[in-house]
Formats: structure tokens, sequence, C-alpha cells
């Protein structure tokens, strides 16, 4: 099992889940971490609770457990349906080890 974050779309929300994310001790230049981007993430959020999908908010978004890839574009389909629009992404920006 897996987990995609939920996050408002915006470059500040996705700062502030990558701030308090914590990273693997090494990893690759194209490290990513899938995400949807939400707008209005508070109604997301609402449709997502009320079509029973299992979500933890955490101090930046959310997150939904996931069973299977095909999932997230079942997500994204209810968030439309709702006409709330939802991108999948990569949440981290730019990460650099040195």
């Amino acid at each position: 099992m897996g987990k995609i974050v939920i996050l408002p779309n915006d470059r500040r929300s996705r700062a502030a889940y990558m701030d308090n994310t914590r990273l693997p001790a090494f990893y690759m230049g194209d490290y990513s971490v899938l995400g949807l981007l939400v707008a209005p993430y508070a109604e997301a959020v609402r449709v997502l609770d009320q079509q029973g999908y299992p979500l933890r908010e955490t101090a930046c978004g959310a997150d939904i457990d996931i069973t299977a890839p095909a999932q997230v574009a079942e997500i994204r389909q209810v968030l439309h349906r709702h006409g709330i629009g939802a991108e999948i992404a990569d949440v981290v920006d730019a990460v650099y080890q040195a």
C-alpha cells in the first residue's frame, strides 16, 4: 500500500510540505513525491471525506492511502466531478543533495 499527498495548489504549501518531510539519507537527483495539487483545498478534503477516502490531515495537507495506482486517477475524477481542480504533480520543486 502507498499514499498520495493532497496539497493546496500553491508554491508555499509545497514548500511547507517539504520542510516537514523526511528525505532519505541518499537519493538521486530525480527524487520526487507524487501528489495531487487541488483548489479549493478545503472543499477537496470535504468531498474526499464524504466519498469515504481515508484522509489523514497533516500540518501542510493530507495523505490518502492508496492500494493501486489507478486510484490516483479515480480520486482526480471524483474531484473534477465536484468542480475541484486537481493536478497530478511532483510536489518536490527542486531538491539538491551536496
